[in-house]
């Protein structure tokens, strides 16, 4: 259970943050309106046996197949809006309403959403594995359209899954913030197929010096959960 001095503890072994003392700890957690009180019988979070197991094995695998000198291609789906801008803009206050909004020609709501589906390697994203097709379903989780027939139409193996909600562990979630951010910063019309066009614009930019950058951080990630779990 996450008590101060375990807390204290886990922070000072780790190489990649600085050492803290007990104290400037104890202000920290404050600060970011952590409490210290009664642990109920369903407050804790505790993780699952199969998904530790599951995360145990991917990180021995991962590191297996890098030793074996094997090339590893990173897979990942996503999503983008067509109403998808940056989280701060600069407003008109005299713009109250979606309704004014609307009669003065302006964008209200996200608009529809692009599924994308790419995997790339330490020398980039793969030529002609991008794939992008508009949301059919009005569901906040797009999830529900990268099923096993849209998957099977760009790919015809998976080598290694990742454990479920791990994202971290997967450094083509960099590139997918990367892409997003060009789109976000261009995004004028709000239209999809513009945004479409914006989003393949942003996947051109991300090269293979991006990729080892991305992959390398994600050794970082990879270490770290290695260290947690007592593994080499």
């Amino acid at each position: 259970m996450p008590t101060l001095d375990k807390i204290l503890v886990a922070v000072n072994e780790e190489a990649d943050l600085p050492n803290i003392s007990r104290s400037s700890l104890y202000r920290l957690l404050k600060s970011k309106d952590f409490i210290f009180t009664k642990r109920g019988r369903n407050t804790a979070l505790l993780e699952r046996e199969d998904i530790i197991l599951w995360r145990r094995n991917y990180l021995r695998n991962i590191k297996r197949y890098r030793e074996e000198g094997r090339p590893i291609y990173y897979l990942d789906e996503t999503w983008v809006n067509a109403g998808d801008v940056n989280s701060k803009i600069w407003v008109d206050k005299s713009v109250s309403t979606a309704r004014m909004a609307s009669s003065a020609g302006l964008s209200t709501g996200k608009g529809k959403r692009l599924i994308v589906c790419h995997i790339g390697s330490e020398d980039g994203f793969v030529h002609g594995g991008l794939l992008c097709f508009e949301s059919k379903k009005n569901t906040q989780d797009y999830h529900d359209e990268m099923n096993g027939d849209s998957f099977l139409k760009a790919n015809d193996k998976i080598v290694l899954r990742l454990p479920p909600y791990h994202c971290e562990l997967n450094p083509i979630e960099l590139a997918w913030a990367a892409v997003k951010r060009y789109v976000r910063d261009n995004n004028k019309t709000f239209k999809l197929p513009d945004v479409k066009k914006l989003l393949e614009e942003g996947v051109n930019k991300i090269d293979g010096d991006m990729w080892k950058n991305f992959i390398r951080l994600n050794f970082i990630c990879e270490k770290r959960g290695r260290k947690s779990l007592g593994i080499g």
